[in-house]
């Protein structure tokens, strides 16, 4: 009985986040695009050539699916690993622009190194 709750429950999540999808992805895309720009313009820098639509794809697999690795190894403690995993999709939606950024300034004192 329990397990049948469990996929009824299961079902209707996966229902209601199918509906509300492609609002989500424009909200997402909405509120990434500081961060997309940023990121797309470093890597055209380094001569990294990405689509936006990509940077955005992968920020939302780091982040999300980080949480979710998190929130999986928590897994029968529901309340720890929710806030755990919360907390790592943050650090993994923010992550992406300090990344970038190191990149750039390590890529950067290579070819001044090479310049002397």
């Amino acid at each position: 009985m329990k397990a049948l709750a469990l996929l009824l429950m299961g079902v209707a999540i996966f229902g209601i986040a199918y509906h509300f999808s492609q609002q989500f992805l424009d909200w997402l895309r909405f509120q990434s695009i500081g961060t997309r720009d940023y990121i797309v313009e470093k890597l055209s820098l380094m001569f990294m050539e990405t689509p936006p639509d990509k940077i955005l794809l992968y920020m939302f697999l780091l982040s999300f699916g980080l949480g979710a690795t998190v929130f999986f190894l928590f897994l029968p403690n529901v309340v720890p690993g929710a806030i755990f995993g919360l907390i790592a999709t943050v650090v993994g939606w923010k992550l992406p622009r300090p990344i970038v950024d190191f990149l750039y300034r390590r890529r950067m004192a290579k070819f001044v190194t090479q310049m002397v």
